[in-house]
């Protein structure tokens, strides 16, 4: 995983602009001068800035075509070669994303377009720049004092710990459209998927974090979906396939297809179906993110399409199995009534009917805890 350190970056350059949704029939309120930050605000606005990105994966901007090129793409190489129309060009990004603002379900709010100083990336320094919206704001008491007590107020603002969505672009590596990190803290739904796919027209870039997670999904949905299609399983046996992928993924330093097949399944049909289940999944999709796709709830924005990377042996992500492993979740549901957490030996269950026809599970165990 790259280096990826915040500390001693500068603000060079920022503007802030109101971006409305346009289905809503709301206004785009473009600055025509340069936000000024006071000095003793600095610190924590690059904090609300930065704080959410982690260098666990990156995208790239998508190539454009001639008579349709990536906008913000033209934009970025522009200001990383010269700021001195900087106003305008961050107008023109406000403009892109009004125009992007369409579905009902996506909130106005202020945009931050910002360049950046100083970043130190891979150990080396890089510039970049920002695209920051911020969208829910928090009411939060202000408690003044005053020469014989206190006066108690409210107002509005945005809160510390982070931007709701967010763009850096990271001046490395621009003859494959740059790197790119990505927050998107609260449009989850696929109706709102507009940041990644349609406003900044991006593709994640390859690596060991995104390949775990892609095949982790894969094998999700496999487990939960196609094989209760496709055979005849109880949920204590499905809760088993689970607990046996999660362990594999938690314990491996390498994700090999064959190998998976051969520790998670015993029956020949499973195993044949899950190679053929993983084929397909390689060879579906355009390559491209965005629409829909899987997401763990993270802060991340990464989403995907149904296209697993065309590689069958890659090194597991330690980063990507820690946030994403509640995919495997050992859990049956009984009616209302109970719910049952498998964490082990499911040799120590058992499924069967009394004369009346009532389900049970019999439970075996060594002591209470």
């Amino acid at each position: 995983m790259e280096l990826l350190k915040f500390e001693g970056v500068e603000v060079e350059h920022l503007m802030t602009h109101f971006v409305g949704n346009k289905n809503n029939e709301e206004e785009l309120a473009l600055s025509n001068e340069p936000t000024h930050v006071d000095e003793s605000t600095i610190d924590y606005l690059t904090s609300y800035f930065l704080q959410p990105f982690k260098a666990e994966f990156y995208y790239k901007f998508r190539d454009g075509e001639e008579h349709n090129p990536n906008k913000v793409f033209t934009i970025a190489k522009k200001l990383f070669g010269d700021q001195g129309d900087f106003i305008n060009d961050s107008q023109s990004i406000a403009r892109l994303l009004f125009d992007h603002m369409t579905h009902p379900k996506i909130k106005s709010g202020e945009l931050n377009v910002v360049y950046l100083k100083d970043i130190i990336f891979d150990d080396e320094v890089v510039s970049g720049i920002g695209i920051f919206k911020s969208e829910n704001k928090a009411t939060y008491l202000k408690m003044t004092k005053k020469d014989n007590g206190f006066t108690i107020g409210h107002d509005e603002g945005y809160e510390v710990k982070g931007i709701d969505k967010g763009a850096l672009i990271l001046n490395t590596d621009h003859e494959d459209g740059y790197k790119v990190l990505i927050v998107d803290n609260k449009n989850k739904n696929s109706d709102a998927q507009f940041w990644i796919d349609a406003f900044l027209q991006l593709d994640p870039i390859s690596n060991e974090y995104v390949q775990t997670a892609q095949v982790m999904s894969m094998a999700k949905e496999f487990l939960t979906n196609k094989m209760k299609e496709e055979f005849e399983l109880n949920k204590a046996e499905q809760v088993e396939l689970m607990q046996k992928s999660k362990e594999y993924f938690n314990q491996r330093e390498e994700f090999d297809e064959e190998e998976f097949a051969e520790s998670i399944f015993t029956e020949p049909e499973h195993k044949q179906s899950f190679r053929q289940f993983n084929s397909d999944q390689r060879n579906s999709g355009n390559g491209r993110s965005g629409g829909s796709g899987f997401s763990d709830g993270g802060n991340d924005g990464f989403v995907s399409d149904n296209e697993t990377e065309k590689v069958s042996r890659f090194p597991i992500s330690e980063e990507a199995v820690k946030k994403r492993q509640g995919l495997f979740k050992s859990v049956i549901k009984l009616d209302k009534n109970f719910t049952l957490y498998v964490h082990g030996d499911r040799k120590r269950m058992e499924q069967g009917s009394d004369p009346d026809g009532r389900r049970y599970y019999k439970l075996y165990f060594d002591r209470e805890k």
